[in-house]
């Protein structure tokens, strides 16, 4: 990795542009709140922006067409905070604990397709920054919570 000083509003808007087209395909109401003023963080862009993305269409893939996917940062005084929230399938309260791991065995629908690694590297990757991602759903069928929070530059 190529970890830089940067304004990770610049990879969140990256990652809006690239995956619109995606949301728009199953017509989703697709936010993104992001604060006016830079967020700055020591990361590498281009691993960022494959979390991102990864979350973004992991919530596009398992929110039926016409749903909701918000993308919200927020800041504390020491670190990001990038939430992704979706209206879609969920996750199953005994699942939840195992979506961060290899090859996780996760009861999904037959038509939705993945390797089980992207979430497995995005945590890989969050963590080699400093900070940590979580995942929180009510139940199946209550939507999904992404959370990624990184060290803001002291």
């Amino acid at each position: 990795m190529e970890i830089v000083p940067m304004d990770l509003r610049d990879v969140i808007k990256q990652c809006e542009h690239e995956l619109k087209p995606l949301m728009d395909e199953k017509k989703h109401t697709f936010t993104v709140q992001i604060p006016d003023h830079p967020l700055q963080i020591n990361g590498d862009f281009a691993r960022l922006n494959q979390v991102i993305s990864n979350i973004l269409t992991n919530s596009q893939k398992f929110t039926p067409d016409g749903g909701k996917v918000e993308v919200t940062v927020s800041e504390k005084p020491e670190s990001v905070s990038i939430s992704v929230k979706d209206n879609g399938i969920g996750i199953r309260k005994e699942d939840i604990a195992k979506v961060f791991d290899l090859f996780s065995d996760i009861k999904k629908p037959g038509n939705i397709k993945g390797t089980g690694l992207g979430l497995n590297v995005a945590k890989g990757i969050i963590e080699a920054h400093g900070g940590k991602i979580e995942a929180f759903s009510e139940s199946e069928g209550k939507g999904a919570i992404f959370t990624t929070t990184l060290p803001k530059i002291k």
